[in-house]
């Protein structure tokens, strides 16, 4: 049988384990809050710059399909020259 000295040993044993794993997990935790929002943050700002790379190249792939069509009809003017001869 545990005597009242041991037994509040015991006790205050337990309760400075049971605050000392509650802060460590709290740590943890924080850590693990200020990473997500940290990568969260990351990722958004990767998305942004998907985002606006995408548009980009949309406008360059406009401006070549103009390109290209300016060169079919240049091409198609020359052969119907060509077919003349």
């Amino acid at each position: 049988m545990l005597k009242d000295e041991e037994y509040e040993s015991r006790n205050h044993l337990i309760q400075w384990w049971d605050q000392a794993v509650t802060e460590e997990l709290e740590k943890v935790n924080h850590k693990l809050d200020s990473a997500l929002r940290h990568g969260q943050l990351a990722c958004n700002h990767a998305l942004e710059s998907i985002r606006e790379t995408i548009q980009l190249m949309q406008g360059e792939i406009e401006t070549l399909k103009e390109r290209l069509l300016a060169k079919e009809v240049e091409i198609d003017r020359l052969r119907a020259l060509l077919s003349t001869w």
